[in-house]
């Protein structure tokens, strides 16, 4: 993929809108080298949104700012999770809509 294609496809998709879910796939290497998707990602992990990801193994200063982070959870995916983490995911989202909700 391409920067322009990342700015292009990628950037608004992830924008906040009204209570959806953004599912950001993903913070690798190459859309590290935009600026534009890198606002976009903090705008979206600033919002009251759930935001759903995947991010680089390892990172730049960027990645390692997102994933020291205190209000986001990371899950490794190993041979011995990937199967039950679409159950983890779904459960956590419920409950954090349930929050939302009260």
């Amino acid at each position: 993929m391409s920067i322009e294609n990342i700015e292009t496809f990628a950037v608004p998709s992830i924008i906040p809108i009204d209570n959806n879910i953004i599912i950001l796939d993903e913070i690798g290497k190459m859309e590290c080298f935009s600026q534009v998707f890198q606002e976009a990602v903090l705008r979206a992990l600033d919002s009251p949104n759930i935001v759903i990801g995947t991010i680089t193994f390892g990172g730049d200063d960027f990645v390692l700012g997102v994933k020291n982070r205190d209000d986001i959870e990371i899950h490794e995916v190993t041979l011995d999770n990937r199967d039950s983490l679409p159950d983890l995911i779904i459960r956590e989202v419920a409950i954090l809509q349930h929050i939302e909700e009260e």
